[in-house]
């Protein structure tokens, strides 16, 4: 018979057993070790070197807390080394001066325990370059502000330059920033501003490898702004209307980039009702140029012979917004109004029918000429045509203007050629270049996407440029060599500016002013998006697809549908590429030009 007390005690020695044995035991160990990963971008800001990375494991997850190190090589000489820990999320960042020459940028994490370290390298040609240092400051500020921004950038060789700089108020130091790594930097200048200009310079010091680098803006603090303004009866073109206008300024002056919003209230005794729902209420946008003026028209088709109270509501660029009450406005019919436009209609008929007996003695004339000129430039085929040319030239003649404070250093013997956007202000990319050297020979040039190219004038005398970009008109101009300045730009027009420019021209010289070049393109664009068609051809504003079927088939047209037709399309196309924002090629300058020509030539005759 067993006893309940000799269950635990043989168990027991069955463990002491099995516990003596485990020593003996082969023991099994498991390790597992993680890969690293750097990935990183190496680049030249000017003599700056800035490398920037991530570090993390092989399954995608960031590693902080670990170092990294930099390494400079030149000819397989270690020039710099630098250490540093990844933040939070495995980023990592530096930045160093190092002689301008070829390197290699090496990227070594030496890993731990739990991760196997990784190197990475790549080669890096460093080249001098100026430092680009742009400020972005509020033109005017309005009453008490907490803070008021003064945004820098700095770059070199098209990269952020990671850097500091020292900043002056009205020639007293303020402060020093320190940029990040996108060579970007902002300062509070809110309290140390006062009441009128306030002139802020920011320096960029120089170092061994480049030159110093300075900006300057100017800040108008506004206390106590005026707005003047007025409302006027108008009369352009086809269309009446009113025009609402606006002054805003101080003691100092008039006061720019202010966005104005004209509103006006449908109401019979001044109260603003709104009777008709969205109908009851207009509004028109604005900003006020240098000279602090804003201003809108409006047609009598919108105000529907009613009683409106304007208001302009003026918004600074930083602080608190103003008010101006312009009071009402009411357009009621006009008989002599009505008979003016009848007359205009009258004598304009008369008009065309005049010149209509003109036009094909004005054409005949017109092609002999064409002929003629086509003789003379037979025997210049495959050269660069240097002829004079006007404001209706397919190939415009422009000066190239030297550059004082080039982007970019250039060497003994060379010339480098920027090209320029007249209207945008900015570079021109993917333009071709055709060049002609004293000898007579035609090579071809392609500039990239900074619209710069480099050329060395061996020959002494003048070399042939004509420059095609798309969006451009084509333009030609002479060299001579050796040059006088290394650096030059050369500004090209864009189609839509070019054919504003001919169109302004024509209308000057037939008639002695041009109404529409008082106003900015913004009043213009305010002013024709108020014209729609009619049935008795006031206003038009025609779909793309017309205009460019009458510019292609007016020469098809007897003389007198002619004329109207031209004016038509012409006027057409003017409105719709001016403000349309597109891209157009030189061949709408080309078939505009032609029918700009014609009209203008029908014209003067007729005058």
């Amino acid at each position: 018979m067993i006893e309940w007390r000799a269950i635990p005690v043989g168990c027991m020695a069955a463990a002491i057993v099995t516990l003596g044995w485990l020593p003996f035991a082969n023991t099994l160990e498991i390790s597992v070790r993680g890969e690293s990963h750097v990935q990183f971008e190496a680049r030249s800001a000017g003599a700056t070197v800035v490398v920037e990375g991530l570090l993390y494991d092989d399954v995608g997850e960031a590693l902080p807390g670990r170092e990294v190190q930099v390494a400079l090589l030149r000819e397989r000489n270690e020039v710099v080394r630098e250490r540093m820990y990844t933040d939070f999320f495995g980023h990592y960042f530096t930045a160093v001066e190092v002689e301008p020459g070829e390197y290699v940028v090496e990227v070594s994490f030496e890993g731990s325990d739990q991760v196997a370290g990784t190197t990475g390298a790549q080669s890096l040609q460093v080249r001098r370059a100026p430092t680009r240092l742009d400020l972005e400051v509020p033109a005017w500020v309005h009453g008490d502000v907490d803070e008021v921004a003064l945004r820098m950038s700095a770059r070199a060789g098209g990269y952020g330059l990671p850097t500091f700089a020292s900043i002056t108020h009205q020639a007293n130091p303020l402060a020093t920033v320190d940029f990040d790594g996108r060579g970007e930097a902002v300062y509070d200048v809110g309290p140390h501003l006062k009441n009128g200009e306030n002139l802020l310079v920011v320096e960029v010091p120089a170092t061994e490898y480049r030159r110093a680098a300075r900006a300057s803006a100017v800040i108008r603090r506004v206390s106590d702004p005026e707005i003047t303004g007025s409302v006027e009866p108008v009369f352009r073109r086809v269309s009446r209307g009113v025009t609402v206008e606006i002054q805003v300024g101080d003691d100092v002056g008039p006061l720019s980039d202010a966005e104005v919003t004209f509103e006006l209230l449908a109401g019979g005794d001044g109260g603003g009702s709104e009777e008709k729902g969205s109908e009851a209420r207009l509004e028109y946008d604005a900003i006020t140029g240098e000279d602090g003026r804003a201003s809108v028209m409006i047609s009598d088709a919108d105000l529907e012979q009613r009683r409106w109270d304007v208001t302009a509501w003026v918004v600074p660029p930083l602080g608190e917004p103003l008010v101006w009450e312009g009071g009402p406005v009411h357009r009621e019919p006009s008989i002599w109004g009505r008979l003016a436009f009848i007359v205009a209609v009258l004598v304009l008929g008369t008009g065309l029918l005049w010149m209509g007996r003109r036009v094909v003695l004005g054409l005949w004339a017109r092609l002999r000429d064409i002929l003629r000129r086509r003789s003379e430039n037979s025997g210049n085929k495959g050269k660069i045509k240097t002829s004079n040319s006007g404001e209706f030239e397919a190939v415009e003649e422009i000066r190239p203007v030297a550059l004082e404070t080039p982007e970019v250093e250039v060497s003994d013997g060379r010339i480098r050629i920027q090209l320029w956007d007249e209207w945008q202000d900015e570079a021109v990319s993917e333009a071709s270049l055709q060049i002609e050297n004293p000898a007579g020979e035609v090579i071809d040039v392609l500039a990239g996407s900074s619209g710069e190219v480099e050329l060395k004038l061996e020959l002494k005398g003048m070399w042939l440029i004509q420059v095609e970009a798309p969006g451009y008109v084509a333009a030609r101009t002479q060299l001579a060599a050796p040059p006088q300045a290394q650096s030059i730009r050369l500004v090209l027009t864009p189609v839509p500016l070019k054919i504003r420019k001919a169109y302004r021209w024509m209308v000057r010289k037939t008639q002695g002013a041009d109404q529409w070049g008082r106003l900015t393109p913004r009043q213009i664009e305010a002013a024709l998006s108020q014209i729609e068609m009619t049935e008795d051809g006031v206003a038009s504003q025609e779909p793309e697809s017309t205009w460019r079927q009458w510019l292609e088939g007016w020469e098809e047209l007897d003389s007198e549908e002619r004329v109207q037709t031209l004016l038509r399309a012409i006027t057409a196309v003017v409105e719709e590429t001016n403000f349309s924002g597109r891209l157009y090629d030189a061949d709408l300058w080309e078939v505009t030009r032609r029918a700009l020509e014609e009209l203008a030539a029908c014209l003067e005759d007729h005058s």
